[in-house]
């Protein structure tokens, strides 16, 4: 039982404890690149064998070890892999938004580093990628090929937890999408479809 100076600790309590334990993970996590920290969870918290690890994120065997490997030397220095520059994770995003707008998969597939991961959340509700896409051109094909589905599209810039990022509606559904960012390169892609978890960015929100 969880105590407080000799008394039980109340829901409060515990609740401020799974807080205060979630922020700390989320800050150890952002030690690490995308790709690591999709195979460091994968590996840590479900145990699951690097081939299988592989076979979810698209990767050879022998690089999701190696990631594995780096995510935790990058845990172990204590200091995280990288500052991000908000002016050019802001025109990062802007070139993606130009390059999705127009169609030009070369541009945006440019901007994406080799081992980009891109993860949906639908919520059981909504259409999203059921597992991690990994790699440049397998995220810009799933980007271009969810775009290429409907024939209303729009796209707005937005903020997202202090951070440039999108607005997509696709058809009568929206979406977010957060990026991470660094050494000039897209690492990382959240494409939030959940609609609970969407608030604000969508009418009546």
């Amino acid at each position: 039982m969880n105590t407080h100076e000799g008394e039980p600790l109340g829901p409060a309590d515990t609740a401020a404890q799974r807080d205060t334990l979630s922020l700390a993970t989320l800050r150890l996590m952002h030690r690490l690149s995308a790709p690591e920290r999709a195979v460091f969870v994968l590996r840590e918290a479900f145990e699951l064998p690097y081939e299988e690890i592989g076979q979810v994120l698209g990767l050879g065997e022998a690089h999701a070890r190696q990631l594995h490997r780096r995510g935790a030397s990058h845990l172990a220095t204590g200091r995280d892999r990288f500052t991000l520059d908000p002016d050019v994770h802001r025109k990062l995003v802007d070139r993606f938004l130009t390059a999705a707008r127009t169609g030009d998969r070369a541009a945006l597939q440019g901007l994406l580093a080799r081992d980009v991961t891109l993860w949906g959340d639908g919520g059981g509700k909504v259409r999203a990628a059921l597992r991690p896409v990994s790699g440049a051109a397998k995220v810009g094909r799933f980007v271009f090929g969810t775009i290429g589905k409907y024939s209303e599209v729009e796209f707005r810039a937005a903020d997202v937890n202090g951070e440039a990022a999108l607005v997509v509606r696709l058809g009568s559904t929206w979406h977010v999408c957060s990026f991470e960012t660094a050494d000039g390169l897209i690492t990382g892609i959240q494409w939030m479809s959940n609609p609970d978890k969407l608030g604000r960015f969508t009418p009546g929100g």
